[in-house]
C-alpha cells in the first residue's frame, strides 16, 4: 500500500466510526431513549463523514481533531451504555481509526498551515458548534428530547447552513435566536444535562459574536486605488 493509499483508508476508517457508533446508540444501548437516539446518531454520522472528507479531501488537521472527538465521545457512549455486540464491534473499529490519526501517515498528508481560501479557524469552529448542538442536546437529555430540544436543534442547523450559504441573517439567528431557544431548552433539561447543554450554548454564542464571522458574510470593503501621479505642469508653471 502506497503512501497516499494509507491516508484514505485511515479516512474510509474514521466514516466507519461514526456510522458504528450511530448503530450503537440506536440499537444496542438502553441508556438514551430512540428520540436521544436519533440526535446522537445524527451527530456521530455527520461528524464521522465530515472528519473523513476533511482529511481525505482537503487534507485539513481539522479532519483529524473531529475524528479524535468522535472516537472519545463513542467511548463515552460505550461506558455509560454498557458493552454489548454492536459496541464492542465499534470499539475495535475505533481502536484501529485512533491508531491511524495518531501514527506518522498523515504528518505529509494533511496541511500544516490553515488554507488561505478556507474560513477561518473561528466561522469554521461556529459552524462546527452549531451543528454540534444537535447530539449535545440528545446527550443532554438521555430521557428523551422534548419540543424546546427540537426547537434548538432546527434553528441551530438552519442558522448554521445559512450562515455557511454567506447570508448574514444565518449568523443572527446563531447570535439571538440559538441562545434563546437554548436557554429555554436548558432549564427544560435535567440536572446535570442542563448545565452541559447550557455551557454548549454559552460557547457557540461567544464565537458567534466575535469579529471574524461577520467578515464573512460582509467582506471588508477594498482599499481606494493609489492615485496616478500628475503629468500637467500645474499652475505654478503657467505663470
Amino acid at each position: 500500500m502506497s503512501r497516499h493509499e494509507i491516508p484514505l483508508l485511515i479516512a474510509t476508517i474514521v466514516g466507519i466510526t461514526g456510522i458504528g457508533w450511530a448503530v450503537v446508540v440506536l440499537f444496542d444501548s438502553d441508556v438514551f431513549a430512540p428520540s436521544s437516539a436519533a440526535f446522537l446518531a445524527v451527530g456521530f454520522v455527520v461528524f464521522g463523514i465530515l472528519a473523513s472528507v476533511g482529511i481525505a479531501l482537503i487534507h485539513a488537521p481539522w479532519g483529524r481533531r473531529i475524528g479524535f472527538g468522535v472516537a472519545a465521545a463513542g467511548a463515552g457512549v460505550a461506558v455509560a451504555g454498557g458493552f454489548g455486540p454492536i459496541a464492542v464491534a465499534a470499539l475495535a473499529v475505533t481502536f484501529v481509526a485512533v491508531v491511524g490519526l495518531s501514527g506518522p501517515w498523515l504528518r505529509i498528508w494533511l496541511r500544516r498551515r490553515p488554507s488561505a481560501e478556507g474560513p477561518g479557524p473561528v466561522p469554521f469552529a461556529l459552524i462546527v458548534g452549531l451543528v454540534g448542538l444537535v447530539p449535545l442536546a440528545g446527550a443532554a437529555a438521555p430521557a428523551g428530547v422534548g419540543p424546546a430540544h427540537v426547537v434548538l436543534a432546527a434553528v441551530a442547523v438552519a442558522s448554521g447552513l445559512t450562515y455557511l450559504r454567506g447570508r448574514v441573517v444565518g449568523l443572527w439567528g446563531a447570535r439571538l435566536a440559538v441562545p434563546a431557544v437554548g436557554l429555554w431548552a436548558a432549564v427544560v433539561t435535567p440536572m446535570p444535562g442542563g448545565v452541559v447543554l447550557l455551557a454548549g450554548v454559552a460557547v457557540v454564542t461567544s464565537f458567534a459574536w466575535r469579529r471574524e464571522p461577520m467578515r464573512m458574510v460582509i467582506p471588508t470593503p477594498p482599499a481606494p486605488a493609489p492615485r496616478p501621479p500628475r503629468t500637467d505642469p500645474g499652475p505654478e508653471a503657467a505663470r
